[in-house]
């Protein structure tokens, strides 16, 4: 299921659905309509995010030089590391079965909303 898809879901429930009233409860008590707008807002902070910026700008690489005088040597271009913490940080929320927001877990709101 692509993020187009995602949004459009999201939008739909956005419209359609009372979340206090009538929404089945998730983990941590949070509702089926506010685990799909953590999520849309995550996905929206990867988006925006300066390691992706980064990314886009001037990429990513590394080269490693060799020399009899000073040995091996690297040199990395590329985001930031509060860039590359802030981007871990945020996939972390999705990989994490714990979190509501994981891509196994987020299957379970999307299923009750995509039939």
């Amino acid at each position: 299921m692509g993020w187009n898809r995602i949004i459009e879901l999201h939008l739909t429930i956005a419209r359609q659905f009372d979340p206090p009233r009538d929404a089945r409860k998730l983990n941590r008590n949070y509702t089926d309509y506010e685990v799909l707008t953590i999520f849309i807002d995550s996905v929206d902070e990867l988006l925006s995010s300066d390691f992706l910026q980064a990314v886009r700008d001037g990429g990513v690489s590394t080269s490693w030089t060799w020399s009899s005088d000073s040995g091996l040597s690297a040199q990395r271009t590329g985001p930031r590391r509060e860039s590359v913490k802030a981007l871990l940080l945020t996939v972390r929320l999705f990989c994490q079965n714990n979190e509501v927001t994981s891509l196994q877990n987020i299957f379970v709101p999307l299923g009750q909303f995509g039939r």
